[in-house]
């Protein structure tokens, strides 16, 4: 009897040897890194026209009541290729973000006449650049007008240099910024930053590249995630879009083996939360498991089949590295229900390294919730922060299930995200005193506190990398979700930050 034959007979007696128990757990801190769109707060670029908005045409003499929406018409790389008569074309570049003070350099090529305006000053033009300063401010505003372009010779490759970056942008793209923010991190998960929520990305030709006018919508290239990665020496964690055609992901994982220190682990999962109606990915993968006869339920459709893909995906990483040492293979699942998790390994059948939840510490009131947003937000923060150690108990809980649910399987649980989870929903983000209390417990020592109870917690139960859910974002009605609010922020003012990279030096990470 050969080998294969005698593992046959093993399985079929039920005898057949445990699946190897994972390794010894390794709690480390990873990041999910902010969203590429305009108003956001983390600027990770030096160049901020890669952060840029659509481009929008706007009439001289627009016609009376409502004006409608116009689009210019764009190259393939995304610069405007011609401006009518009685008309410019405008895109926005910078929101409620802190732009670092100092004299900018705006670069382009081609004919034409630009503009810039917004909270900005000594604004100076010559043929090719223009100039302007950044006065010291809470908050930035930042637009750039195409008055007048030449279609023989359009105005494209626009640059909008920080300070002091003219001569090294194309070769030291990164802010400093975000380099000394996150030197030391364990891993990069780039959900956020490459678009992957509601994704319409399915053909490799189609996918986000360097010489793209703006990352804002499309997401990050590759070949910068994988520089980034480099630089910080961090595990990259690349989210497959729900629609990726096979050549795609073959693709995508060869120019990352290309590109990659080969020294870096990879991280590597289906798209994000398939299990959230919220998402055009879990409707795809309903639909998809439906058809497939693989369940009737919309849920149990959409766990089954992101669980199938999942393993397709894994497999074409495998052939692209020539084998899975260098690959963490992630099945991702909800963390309050367990359930999801077995019937995701079940339907995966093997071939996979970690489970991924999210342990959030959640509040989220509603007009019709227990209690309501008018009453939550009537509390005391004394009050907000005794719910919020009752919930630390549901997290341990949660945790401890998902992780005997992995250790059986020999895989590592890991946080895909996490964190607390502070927000109104249906109508209670609209309470304007509960955005306030919110906002201030983000802000407050005793949520430093809780976040130090929070990473021990998850150590204690079992669990590996923790990516929390989110770098740098605002404090707004939609929740509080960044590490930090703005870029330029003190360190040492964010509570929350703070009490992250003092476990990850707990851990032994490196950070500045």
């Amino acid at each position: 009897m050969n080998r294969r034959h005698f593992l046959a007979a093993l399985l079929a007696s039920g005898l057949a040897p445990a699946r190897a128990a994972p390794a010894a757990a390794d709690p480390r801190l990873g990041i999910n890194l902010a969203g590429i769109v305009w108003y956001n707060t983390e600027l990770p670029f030096v160049d901020q026209f890669r952060m840029a908005g659509d481009w929008s045409l706007k009439l001289l003499h627009p016609p009376a009541g409502a004006a409608p929406a116009l689009k210019p018409r764009l190259d393939a790389e995304g610069w405007v290729a011609e401006v009518p008569e009685g008309a410019w074309a405008e895109a926005p570049l910078a929101g409620v973000s802190r732009l670092a003070a100092g004299e900018w350099t705006v670069l382009y090529e081609g004919a034409g006449r630009i503009e810039l305006w917004g909270l900005i000053e000594d604004v100076r033009y010559a043929s090719g650049r223009a100039s302007f300063r950044v006065p010291a401010q809470k908050e930035s505003l930042l637009w750039l007008r195409i008055w007048r372009t030449d279609p023989a010779n359009p105005v494209r490759r626009i640059r909008v240099l920080m300070p002091g970056h003219e001569a090294s942008y194309a070769r030291e793209p990164w802010n400093p910024s975000l380099l000394r923010r996150w030197s030391g991190v364990a891993a990069l998960r780039f959900m956020d930053f490459t678009a992957t929520n509601n994704s319409a990305l399915a053909r490799w030709q189609d996918r986000p590249r360097p010489e793209h006018a703006s990352f804002s919508g499309r997401g990050v290239p590759l070949e910068w995630l994988a520089d980034l990665a480099n630089r910080l020496g961090a595990a990259p964690w690349f989210c497959m879009p729900h629609l990726a055609e096979d050549d795609y992901v073959r693709e995508f994982a060869a120019l990352a083996r290309r590109r990659l220190d080969p020294a870096l682990k990879v991280y590597v999962e289906y798209s994000n939360e398939t299990w959230n109606t919220l998402f055009a990915q879990h409707r795809h993968a309903a639909e998809r498991g439906r058809a497939l006869g693989l369940a009737a339920d919309d849920f149990q459709a959409a766990l089954r089949y992101s669980a199938m893909r999942s393993a397709q995906i894994f497999r074409l990483w495998e052939e692209a590295f020539g084998g899975r040492e260098r690959l963490v293979r992630v099945l991702g699942s909800q963390a309050v229900n367990p359930a999801s998790a077995q019937t995701v390994l079940d339907a995966a059948g093997g071939g996979a390294d970690a489970l991924a939840i999210a342990p959030y510490l959640a509040l989220a009131p509603s007009p019709r919730g227990q209690p309501t947003d008018e009453e939550v937000a009537r509390w005391p923060l004394e009050r907000l922060f005794a719910g919020l150690d009752l919930e630390l108990a549901k997290v341990e809980r949660a945790v401890r299930a998902n992780a005997a649910l992995a250790a059986r399987r020999g895989l590592a649980l890991v946080a895909y995200e996490g964190g607390q989870h502070l927000a109104g929903i249906l109508g209670g983000e609209n309470n304007d005193a509960l955005t306030a209390l919110f906002a201030a417990a983000n802000r407050d020592e005793r949520m430093g506190d809780l976040y130090r109870r929070l990473y021990q917690t998850w150590q204690r139960a079992g669990g590996d990398l923790f990516c929390h859910f989110s770098s740098v974002n605002p404090s707004n009605k939609w929740g509080s979700w960044g590490l930090i609010e703005r870029d330029g922020d003190p360190a040492e003012a964010a509570p929350k930050y703070q009490a992250s990279v003092r476990w990850a030096r707990s851990r032994g990470q490196k950070f500045n």
